[in-house]
């Protein structure tokens, strides 16, 4: 028994290393790329006045909570405000990301190769589409798949998941003062791998908690910046009215092939179902990531373009590593001539 966890621990030290030696070479080409200045320079320049001493919300408008902003101010005071120091933030959270998907998609199918996969496959496309930047949105990925993997393993260790569910909720609750939308969504799916009529209230009651906390922080930090009324009309209102009725986009614009990617979650999980029927009903490893499935689908809007699906997919793919797992073991070689056909076909 010994050997064996010995060995998994192994597995999981070499695999991670892999993935993130190729995340770090597959984001080299675009070290000194600067594709555009959207959210990257906001972030940037954001980060640049409270340094000098400006008040968020008071002396500047900005319509993201403060979560994002003061990452990035931490992090120019710990490695300098140099264009080098960004973009070794850039790749820390892509490798960041990298390594949590492989972990998520491990919980959800325990399969190594499947899981490894995954990972450096959303790293080449997301290279390709979204390109190495700092943005609030792969912030809000990073801690939003650090909350699934703690869901995913709280579903594993059933009733001792009481510590997975405070990282779980600190970590998603983390996500909403990003991005107060894709954070919600975490919160939500992650809530799905805590809930039981029967058992683990106290780990529900946890993730409760954990969820309040960063929020409760962040909020002291604005009023005690006397900026709450400024914070509440830039956050709050001006989104609401203004936001979403001027990004509008049809659904996987600037990508053929990416806007399929859900649908063919969709396809694998009614599969599933029906060769598994009614076992999947009582099947929380399925239930959890089908649900962060929904959280990485709906992530994209209200801009749904490439570049928002790309960075709100990695919700996703533990379900769809769940599926090609449980696939590949019903259908053996049926199952990769399928595959092979559905890639030609896309193709």
């Amino acid at each position: 028994m010994l050997k064996a966890v010995s060995s998994k621990i192994v597995q999981h030290g070499a695999l991670i290393a892999l993935i993130s030696f190729i995340s770090v070479f597959l984001c080299m080409p675009f070290l000194h790329y600067v594709d555009w200045l959207g959210d990257e320079g906001i972030l940037l320049s954001d980060a640049d006045r409270m340094l000098n001493g400006s008040v968020l919300y008071s002396d500047f408008f900005e319509f993201l909570p403060p979560g994002g902003f003061l990452l990035v101010e931490g992090w120019f005071r710990v490695a300098g405000e140099t264009f080098m120091s960004v973009r070794i933030l850039a790749v820390i959270t892509n490798v960041g990301i990298a390594c949590f998907i492989y972990l998520c998609c491990f919980e959800a199918c325990k399969n190594f190769t499947i899981s490894a996969a995954t990972a450096l496959a959303w790293v080449l496309v997301s290279q390709r589409i979204y390109n190495l930047q700092i943005s609030h949105h792969l912030f809000t990925t990073l801690l939003s798949m650090i909350s699934a993997w703690a869901a995913l393993r709280g579903v594993r260790f059933g009733t001792t998941s009481r510590g997975m569910a405070i990282l779980s909720g600190l970590t998603a609750g983390a996500a909403v003062m990003v991005t107060p939308t894709r954070g919600a969504l975490a919160i939500i799916a992650s809530s799905t791998a805590f809930i039981s009529p029967t058992r683990q209230q106290p780990a529900l009651l946890k993730f409760v908690v954990g969820c309040m906390i960063i929020p409760i922080i962040l909020c002291v930090y604005v009023l005690y910046q006397d900026s709450l009324i400024e914070a509440f009309t830039d956050v709050i209102v001006f989104p609401a009215t203004h936001y979403a009725s001027i990004n509008w986009v049809p659904f996987g614009s600037g990508s053929r092939s990416l806007k399929y990617i859900h649908a063919i979650n969709l396809i694998m999980v009614v599969s599933i179902c029906i060769f598994n029927w009614p076992h999947c009903l009582r099947d929380r490893v399925l239930r959890t990531s089908a649900a962060f499935a929904v959280a990485g689908f709906m992530g994209a809007f209200p801009r749904p373009d490439a570049s928002h699906i790309v960075v709100a997919l990695p919700l996703a793919l533990p379900l769809t590593a769940y599926c090609f797992a449980v696939l590949i073991s019903k259908l053996h070689r049926r199952l990769i001539y399928f595959a092979a056909a559905l890639a030609f076909l896309l193709g």
